[in-house]
């Protein structure tokens, strides 16, 4: 199946909602990890 993509003005081509949920859960679980070394804990 083919989609269609969109560019900005920059030529930087803009993420779609599925790649941007990855993306925000991928960040998310580097900054877990990272508090977890510090030994933070987060209720």
């Amino acid at each position: 199946m083919t989609w269609l993509r969109w560019w900005d003005n920059q030529g930087n081509l803009l993420q779609t909602g599925w790649e941007r949920s990855q993306e925000a859960e991928a960040r998310s679980q580097r900054l877990a990890a990272k508090l977890r070394k510090l030994n933070i804990r987060l209720k």
